[in-house]
């Protein structure tokens, strides 16, 4: 007698891979806790030595407003670490209503927020949807998607020629995908791999990148079950492969 054991083969790869997803994200959010509550701690100590000082001269109008600049400054990080925290606590646990979409028209839809940006630099961008017009998914995560990545091109471009972008999609085994390339200043993948997607990690060496737009965007994806692939180049721009 012979049975097939295909199916229990399949089940069993299948639960390895969503217990490594899990374990993953586990290992994400525990690193992302950690930097909040030091975050915050932070901002909250600065803002209580600042209202004690402030306390202190209360009287003297000529330091009222360097002070009232200070309490100003200490409010919005604030209020910017508990937007990222939003951010990312959200994207495990809305509701993902999944619906056909039409990638050209979310992609253009993303374009026009970017378009005075990108005539200022005289950016050219390219795209051929031809071989995955429609897929099934989350219409904010896919815009998502396409923001994160045409403002990265727009922030890190070369200063040395004009903006290059190219997206295309394409059916590879059965595998649907989504490829964003550009000709920017590239990242250096022996030294900045692993701080990519990382929370609050950065490959800008200016410091104007906070790390928050690429963290969301793969948490994004592979709570939907897909995967990001970054291949780069220092100088020789950045490709963005999309795993649906």
């Amino acid at each position: 007698m012979f049975t097939s054991i295909d199916r229990f083969v399949r089940r069993g790869n299948e639960l390895e891979n969503r217990a490594k997803l899990i374990q993953e994200q586990n290992d994400r959010l525990v690193h992302f806790a950690h930097i909040v509550s030091h975050n915050l701690r932070s901002h909250a100590s600065n803002l209580q030595l600042t209202l004690d000082a402030f306390n202190d001269i209360r009287d003297k109008d000529q330091q009222t407003d360097t002070f009232f600049n200070y309490l100003s400054e200490i409010s919005n990080n604030l209020s910017s670490t508990l937007e990222h925290l939003n951010q990312v606590v959200t994207i495990n646990i809305e509701e993902k209503k999944v619906q056909q979409v039409n990638l050209e028209t979310i992609f253009k839809e993303c374009l026009l927020e970017f378009k005075e940006e990108l005539l200022a630099i005289d950016a050219k961008v390219k795209s051929d949807f031809t071989d995955l017009s429609v897929i099934n998914y989350v219409p904010s995560f896919l815009k998502n998607i396409f923001i994160q990545l045409i403002s990265n091109s727009i922030k890190f471009r070369s200063r040395k020629e004009p903006l290059r972008i190219k997206v295309r999609t394409k059916v590879k085994n059965k595998r649907k995908l989504l490829v964003f390339k550009d000709n920017g200043v590239g990242i250096d993948m022996n030294k900045q791999a692993d701080y990519i997607f990382k929370m609050f990690e950065s490959t800008d060496a200016s410091g104007e990148s906070q790390g928050i737009g690429l963290f969301v965007l793969k948490n994004q994806v592979e709570s939907l079950g897909g995967d990001v692939m970054v291949k780069s180049k220092l100088n020789k721009g950045t490709s963005f492969t999309i795993k649906f």
